[in-house]
């Protein structure tokens, strides 16, 4: 791991019997899984935007005209 910062947490005793639990099924240590959990719910991967944005793009949505939903946005943003 290049240019990594040490980092200390406080769990309860339950949460890191859990935490081990799971490490040990997984075959990874605690720290490996809670670094795991914290890329996966905090540093989402260019790769899932990705994916997110492709499902966008496939939803089959019917906007309407053109015109009358510019007629609508204007009307949104009138005084």
């Amino acid at each position: 791991m290049a240019n990594v910062r040490k980092t200390q947490i406080l769990l309860e005793s339950e949460e890191y019997d859990h935490l081990k639990e799971i490490s040990v099924r997984r075959g990874v240590s605690v720290a490996e899984l809670i670094r795991t959990a914290v890329r996966e719910k905090y540093l989402p991967s260019v790769h899932s935007r990705l994916e997110a944005a492709d499902a966008i793009c496939r939803l089959s949505i019917p906007l309407g005209d053109w015109d009358a939903i510019e007629d609508e946005i204007a009307k949104a943003h009138e005084p």
